[in-house]
């Protein structure tokens, strides 16, 4: 088939609503538009380059969506292309959106998509003005104290407290959450120095002032920190 005519035909098809055409992303098909036989998911990446964790939702979302023998077009990228895939998902209103650790700046487009009856699904966020599913911190932390009471109900707990930023205000929920059920199940709570500075010597100050308190368990909140007090732990 000549190429001309290959145009001609995806032209055709773009404007029955068949097929969708963005500038720089390619030609899609047009979930639930015209009766097409895929339904577009389109899976947000909280991330600015293409790495690990972007290559792994991607075989992942691939591989669970053939072995279930569904018909759908899965399309992930990093929120630093949003940009560029915004005009095919407005095009789209039959599109499933997956935001994967949205970032803060990326809420009013979320609120805007809801408004607008996108079915969207947020993941590791919990804020209920934008949440369909997230993970439930509260609930998590709750099963982690009742399994800790039943193996050893007179552990000390300790908490290495999160550096306080407004754009990472999910540390701050997950502290929250850890004395709230902590209390709830009549453990004794013991926190370490706020630290002060993202830099090295700010972190090793707060992890060395926790681990000094003599804990039986230790609850890091900020997943950044984790290397930080295993080399403590072991030097």
């Amino acid at each position: 088939m000549a190429r001309a005519s290959v145009d001609n035909v995806s032209r055709e098809l773009c404007s029955e609503g068949l097929l969708v055409t963005v500038k720089g992303a390619g030609t899609y098909v047009a979930g639930g538009a015209g009766g097409a036989a895929f339904l577009n998911i389109f899976v947000i990446l909280n991330t600015e380059v293409v790495c690990l964790q972007s290559q792994f939702m991607e075989r992942t979302w691939n591989s669970t969506v053939n072995e279930a023998g569904l018909q759908r077009n899965i399309t992930v990228f990093g929120n630093h292309e949003l940009d560029r895939f915004l005009p095919l998902i407005r095009k789209d209103r039959m599109a499933r959106i997956v935001w994967n650790r949205p970032a803060l700046s990326s809420y009013a487009l979320i609120k805007e998509l809801q408004k607008a009856g996108y079915v969207q699904v947020l993941i590791n966020r919990a804020v209920p003005e934008y949440n369909y599913f997230a993970t439930d911190t509260m609930a998590g932390m709750d099963g982690a104290f009742r399994a800790l009471k039943e193996a050893t109900p007179d552990a000390v707990v300790g908490i290495i407290p999160p550096f306080l930023n407004p754009t990472q205000f999910y540390l701050s929920e997950r502290e929250v959450c850890f004395y709230e059920t902590g209390t709830k199940h009549g453990f004794k709570l013991v926190a370490g120095p706020r630290k002060e500075t993202m830099d090295q010597s700010g972190i090793m100050k707060s992890v060395s002032g926790a681990l000094n308190l003599g804990a039986d368990i230790y609850f890091v909140p900020d997943y950044y920190v984790t290397p930080y007090v295993i080399a403590t732990i072991e030097g």
